[in-house]
């Protein structure tokens, strides 16, 4: 009910914002060019270009991750940082096709007008527009308005409304009653008869299944909604969704962007793209520097192959540019910073991270993808996940030559607890949170980093 109500307010909101981007883009073409500098207007080339930045604007929208959609208009700083997300896909695109379209009829100074009119706009449609739709209808409907009941202990019922509060779902919780967990159907029933109720939350935690099964059915009766939130939910940090197999109903966590077959799909085009442009045009320079500064420092084979922990616990073998003594003591143990292993020169291959280039050969293989979690040696991912109860979430997908916790600087030794926690941490929320365009920050990140290597690169 209330998803499905939220859903079509964004759908609403994306709408108004798409007209709202196109009439400004006629009225800045109109007033800068028809009337500032009197020009006649090549109504097709101009056409073409609202055409790129309205595309560029639905393909945001529908690639928003949930948690930014609804949260819009109770904060100044997700406002802006939607803006920002969705000036940035539009301007790369109109940037992109700018510069392959080669049209010299298009007024750039029409476009740097256009943008900045349209973050502004934007930005106030963001902020303002989504909050008071919903005091509209809020005020306008009294489906929208819902007189909500809590019934549970105390504490329990001061948790929940707080977390429904934060709702961008309009609740209006009129009434609050306390019970404790041997509360009797008799009891309940006084206690309810009389209130005006459209939405009725209780804690069926703290009650007995008899009393929860009454509430559900009295609401039926009387026509009104009864909702039991999930105590493993709140109680473990835990989201889960009732998902139907059978005949059976159950409880799971929500499907993460990438079991959608569609982006799987799409992403390892992505993947294979990108590796075969690097091994064939990149790769094959990085070779012949490689192998001349082992042929003068360390001679022994050009690649460092091992045994890593891929997708689903299925073991494969990783490539690597040497960047160690062919003989030394221990390949399992985690490179330091004052490594004795390393051979002259191989400081900067792991510092730059040219190393690992020739794991796009795995991403080739599909063993790999270019952004996931970094793959870890077997004996590693044993000792790892008993310092992180949801470790084994990295595993929900391909490992990456590059990552989110990478980027952010968790990469290197492993020190403490805390070293894991935070890489797995970053590991999940992208794993959570996928998008391409959330692939290609990282992707940018990570050159940016080879460039100028985080402190913890080595």
């Amino acid at each position: 009910m209330v998803s499905n109500r939220e859903s079509n307010l964004y759908q609403a909101h994306i709408i108004g914002q798409a007209i709202i981007i196109v009439a400004l883009y006629l009225l800045v073409l109109a007033l800068v060019l028809g009337v500032a500098y009197e020009q006649n207007i090549p109504t097709t080339s101009y056409l073409k270009y609202l055409g790129v930045i309205f595309g560029a604007f639905l393909f945001e929208a529908v690639g928003r991750p949930g948690h930014l959609r609804f949260a819009m208009s109770q904060s100044r700083r997700v406002a802006w940082r939607v803006t920002v997300r969705q000036a940035s896909v539009m301007s790369i695109a109109l940037l992109v096709f700018l510069v392959f379209s080669r049209d010299v009829r298009i007024s750039r100074g029409f476009l740097a007008i256009y943008t900045i009119t349209a973050l502004v706009a934007v930005f106030l449609t963001n902020r303002f527009v989504f909050r008071k739709m919903i005091d509209y209808l809020t005020k306008r409907s009294a489906s929208w308005s819902l007189r909500t009941v809590v019934l549970g202990p105390e504490e329990w019922s001061e948790s929940v409304i707080a977390k429904m509060t934060r709702s961008n779902c309009a609740f209006s919780v009129d009434n609050v009653i306390h019970i404790g967990r041997y509360a009797t159907v008799e009891e309940i029933r006084e206690k309810l008869d009389g209130l005006p109720i459209d939405l009725l939350v209780a804690s069926a935690y703290h009650l007995r299944p008899e009393v929860s099964a009454y509430l559900i059915s009295r609401g039926e009766r009387r026509g009104y909604r009864t909702w039991l939130p999930l105590e493993l939910s709140r109680c473990k940090d835990r989201k889960f969704v009732v998902e139907r197999v059978g005949d059976i109903q159950m409880l799971t966590p929500p499907p993460t962007p990438l079991e959608n077959t569609f982006n799987v799909f799409a992403k390892s085009i992505f993947d294979k793209t990108v590796a075969l442009f690097v091994v064939l045009f990149v790769l094959p320079p990085m070779i012949v520097f490689v192998w001349v500064l082992q042929r003068i420092y360390s001679p022994g084979p050009l690649f460092f192959v091992q045994e890593r922990v891929g997708a689903y616990n299925q073991t494969f073998k990783i490539f690597k540019f040497r960047s160690m003594k062919v003989l030394n003591d221990d390949e399992a143990r985690q490179a330091t910073s004052d490594d004795d292993r390393f051979y002259p020169g191989a400081s900067l291959l792991r510092k730059t991270s040219i190393d690992e280039f020739p794991q796009f050969l795995n991403v080739l293989m599909g063993q790999m993808s270019v952004v996931g979690p970094r793959p870890h040696m077997l004996k590693h991912e044993d000792d790892f996940q008993e310092h992180f109860e949801r470790y084994g979430v990295r595993r929900s997908v391909k490992p990456g030559v590059t990552g989110l916790a990478q980027v952010k600087g968790f990469r290197g030794e492993i020190n403490d607890s805390k070293d894991i926690r935070n890489r797995a941490r970053h590991d999940i929320l992208y794993i959570q949170s996928w998008s391409f365009f959330l692939d290609i920050r990282i992707i940018l990140g990570t050159l940016l980093s080879v460039v100028k290597p985080h402190s913890t690169a080595y």
